[in-house]
């Protein structure tokens, strides 16, 4: 069977429980979600005793569960040569994924910290860090051996060149490009790239709010727009569902009705659910109602990631 092979930020999701007077220490605004970069990550570290850490990133996220789910996958992104660089490569070694991270030398592995006092509020500040250090040169070799389909996300937008280079290199060994648009944001700040990724793509994941930047319209109509020629087309609705358009036709897609617990990784759970079915041949409403049914399970429980067995339980379940 052919390999997915996802393209994107390795970061590590850091916790910390401080007071409001340290948040104010660290130079970041309650409340607040910043940016920082590597000299000052580093004095924020020192300053804090972190009382958790995961392995994310969008892409990594979805390849993660798509590993746990059956299918075979491979993940490439800059890691620091660092304990969390190790943390995170092991992470994919143990869901199964095959490590094609390149380390990316005087940089730190990119994180996530999140600062949370006492009322529950959190206080973000992240850093790409050896994540933004990903180049075309090393994205060589053997990296798109036997893959059928690469999947990306707008979160690469920032580096045009290796966006355009990685779609040139899937079309050279014949793969399909799955894309998630990544946020409304990287949207705005980088709509040539958008603009020239968009044509390229066969698979395309939105939510509601990156259909409006993308076409300035209402759903329903974006998703026409943003169809064009392409293959599947897939409008994320949060708790209403989805649209999908696939061979011309538009399908809508209920959710399960449950009480989220956490929404945190609630889209990247979808994209897997709906690339396993897929890939393993289910037409695309077939593979969007299963998507749905996934992230609900996923979105009543703490967290983004889940232990092999907790998958094969949750896949159990939803395809009895």
């Amino acid at each position: 069977m052919k390999i997915l092979l996802g393209i994107g930020n390795p970061i590590c999701d850091l916790t910390a429980m401080v007071d409001d007077d340290k948040t104010k220490a660290l130079g970041l605004n309650k409340g607040d979600q910043a940016h920082a970069d590597m000299q000052q990550f580093t004095a924020m570290l020192k300053e804090v005793q972190i009382m958790g850490r995961t392995a994310g990133g969008s892409i990594a996220n979805t390849v993660v569960a798509l590993a746990h789910l059956g299918t075979p996958t491979r993940f490439a992104g800059g890691l620091g040569e660092d304990d969390l660089g190790e943390f995170f490569a092991e992470e994919l070694r143990e869901a199964g994924v095959d490590d094609a991270c390149v380390r990316v030398k005087d940089s730190i592995t990119g994180s996530c910290l999140c600062l949370i006092t006492s009322d529950g509020e959190r206080t973000m500040a992240t850093c790409l860090g050896a994540a933004a250090g990903l180049e075309p040169s090393h994205l060589e070799g053997a990296l798109f051996d036997n893959v059928g389909w690469v999947y990306v996300s707008g979160y690469l937008a920032g580096h045009g060149d290796l966006m355009m280079d990685i779609c040139r290199q899937a079309r050279e060994v014949g793969a399909k490009i799955v894309f998630d648009a990544g946020a409304p944001g990287m949207i705005n700040n980088f709509r040539q790239v958008f603009d020239d990724v968009l044509p390229q793509v066969d698979i395309l994941f939105v939510n509601e709010d990156e259909a409006k930047a993308l076409t300035g319209r209402e759903p329903e109509e974006a998703i026409r727009e943003l169809a064009g020629g392409r293959e599947v087309t897939v409008v994320k609705l949060g708790g209403e569902g989805s649209l999908v358009m696939a061979d011309g036709k538009l399908s809508r897609i209920s959710t399960t009705r449950i009480e989220a617990v956490d929404t945190t990784g609630a889209g990247d759970t979808y994209a897997a659910g709906f690339l396993y079915k897929y890939i393993h041949g289910a037409d695309a409403v077939t593979a969007a109602h299963f998507a749905s049914h996934l992230a609900a399970k996923v979105v009543a429980q703490i967290g983004a990631r889940f232990t092999k067995e907790e998958w094969a339980a949750m896949l159990k379940e939803l395809e009895k």
